[in-house]
């Protein structure tokens, strides 16, 4: 089963983030495993931080984890499709939210 799951959706350009990051968080949790929540580790960031900079924050978070949990939404989010791109290289598990009900796992 999966340890620790990386949770990537879109972010910049949202106002709902931290709520659709929790419920992500709430769902994912019902697997078992560890959620390494990005929106919850950067909150700390001062405003006018540079997308860079969250988006290296990010990697590293992600580099961390074995699954990453592709939220409603990430193919069009920059960040999400780095994400996915570098799990993707990395051999990661990846659960898609939009698939989950068919327990598709790529």
């Amino acid at each position: 089963m999966f340890k620790k799951v990386y949770l990537s959706g879109p972010i910049t350009g949202t106002e709902d983030a931290p709520e659709r990051f929790t419920l992500a968080a709430l769902r994912v949790t019902s697997l078992g495993c560890a959620i390494v929540n990005p929106v919850e580790f950067n909150k700390s960031l001062p405003e006018g931080t540079p997308w860079e900079v969250y988006m290296e924050n990010d990697m590293k978070l992600l580099a961390q984890c074995d699954t990453i949990y592709m939220m409603h939404g990430w193919a069009a989010s920059r960040g999400a499709k780095q994400e996915r791109d570098f799990a993707v290289e990395k051999g990661m598990n990846i659960i898609y939210e939009d698939r989950l009900h068919e327990k598709y796992y790529a």
